[in-house]
């Protein structure tokens, strides 16, 4: 099969990335993959969610698999907002004019995608407040079938991926604010992020209610079998606690405020979207898990059945022990962040910050820190920032990352924790310090031998 794909691409420029996808499910099971798939789709939650902002959505085979891992095809992922853009020999998108109509779709999607907003924040917070309850409440106990479960939360990632579009936008403005006005403050940018002056944001979800139900999982892969957990509001700041701010002239103050609340608001949001689609996975997971048993189909075969087949409460077994015996033959493997046939321009990139704070101890990767237990704790190279980690938090001193970005879940659960983390993607000198004390800061986006 990867043979295939490879003659396919034959003669094309081919860049294929792990991005914020990835972060979610670094190898998806065939169910995982399904449900990506179909939220993808023409007609799909993200083309429901782009539509919603004025944009036109074109769906493209962007997601591949290359030994189990989930990659993201940029020149079909480019296609399908800009048909007009294309990925050039060096690597840098640039405009080639197709038809008329590509080039129109393009300028139309490229002026509404950089003013993406919700025009009433407080209505978008409510409106996944109530969503996020009300599933809640149905996990324990609803008349609804597997079908409708299924629908419900299709239905709930349209909302979701709203919000994850409005915030990176607005983290984008953000960001150009800061550079035009007030530069100094860019290196505050994740503690900016956690900000919170304004409103009650979080639900009325206690962490007893949550314990309760036993969720299983932070992110939407069917494998993940970590306790779930959800936000807290005890790592939120206010303004004031960033002296840089202070030391600013009103006007830019005044300028920034808006900016600054905006972002951080709808990073918190974010936060409760991914609560409410794990939630809603859950659902899934339950209601199929009890059509499962009234089949006498083994449990451990969930994840290897496809989101149609639970749709259509079809289930052949035979067909997902198939794909269950693919899966546990597959060799292990890391593959890098970037498959391409390009040669890029420049292909460096700085490190930065995604969570404050310092940390220093050893660096140590995932099998070694393992192997530690639970003795001293150490700082946790990875090669992404899959919500996953999040079972590590009570043994660890903070994080090194390969790839990620500041809006990640994992960055945000962080943050909310005071888990200093940091994206380091020059991974030649991560593996020069793994074994050795090593000190972060998670606002500079340092990391030193000590």
């Amino acid at each position: 099969m990867q043979i295939d794909k490879v003659r396919r691409l034959q003669g094309r420029r081919v860049v294929f990335q792990k991005t914020g996808i990835s972060e979610i499910a670094p190898r998806p099971c065939p169910l995982t993959f399904s449900l990506f798939e179909q939220l993808y789709a023409q007609e799909g939650a993200v083309d429901q969610a782009y539509k919603s902002f004025g944009l036109g959505y074109q769906e493209r085979p962007q997601l591949e698999l290359f030994l189990g891992e989930l990659f993201v095809n940029k020149a079909e992922e480019l296609k399908t907002l800009f048909p007009a853009w294309e990925i050039g020999e060096n690597g840098k998108e640039r405009f080639r004019l197709l038809s008329p109509k590509a080039a129109i779709r393009t300028w139309k999607n490229s002026r509404r995608f950089r003013n993406i907003r919700f025009t009433d924040l407080e209505q978008a917070r409510k409106h996944i407040q109530q969503l996020l309850e009300k599933r809640f409440s149905a996990l324990a106990g609803s008349e609804d079938s597997l079908s409708e479960i299924i629908r419900q939360f299709f239905l709930d990632y349209r909302e979701i991926f709203r919000i994850n579009l409005a915030a990176e936008t607005s983290c984008k403005r953000l960001e150009a604010g800061l550079k035009v006005t007030a530069s100094e403050l860019l290196k505050h940018l994740p503690e900016l992020l956690s900000i919170d002056e304004g409103g009650e944001i979080s639900s009325q979800l206690t962490e007893e209610d949550i314990r309760r139900q036993n969720i299983i999982g932070n992110s939407l892969d069917f494998l993940d079998t970590s306790d779930f957990s959800f936000r807290s509001k005890e790592k939120t700041k206010a303004l004031t606690d960033i002296p840089s701010f202070g030391t600013l002239p009103e006007w830019k103050k005044a300028y920034l405020r808006p900016q600054i609340m905006e972002a951080a608001a709808l990073a918190h949001l974010r936060e409760m979207g991914r609560g409410l689609a794990v939630i809603g996975k859950e659902r899934i997971r339950r209601g199929a898990s009890l059509m499962l048993a009234r089949e006498g189909c083994a449990e451990r075969l969930l994840p290897f059945f496809t989101i149609a087949e639970l749709q259509e409460e079809s289930l052949p077994s035979e067909r997902a022990r198939a794909r269950a015996e693919e899966w546990n033959s597959r060799p292990p493997s890391e593959l890098p962040e970037m498959l391409s046939n390009i040669l890029f321009d420049d292909v460096t990139s700085k490190a930065f910050g995604v969570s404050s704070g310092q940390a220093r101890g050893i660096l140590l990767d995932e099998t070694r820190f393992l192997m530690v237990g639970n003795g001293e704790k150490a700082i946790l190279f990875v090669s992404s920032l899959s919500p996953e980690l999040i079972k590590y938090f009570p043994s660890l001193l903070g994080i090194v990352s390969s790839q990620g970005g500041i809006l990640s879940h994992l960055a945000i659960l962080a943050r909310e924790r005071g888990v200093p983390v940091i994206v380091e993607p020059e991974v030649s000198k991560i593996l020069e310090l793994l074994g050795k004390e090593v000190e972060i800061d998670g606002s500079l986006g340092t990391l030193s031998a000590v």
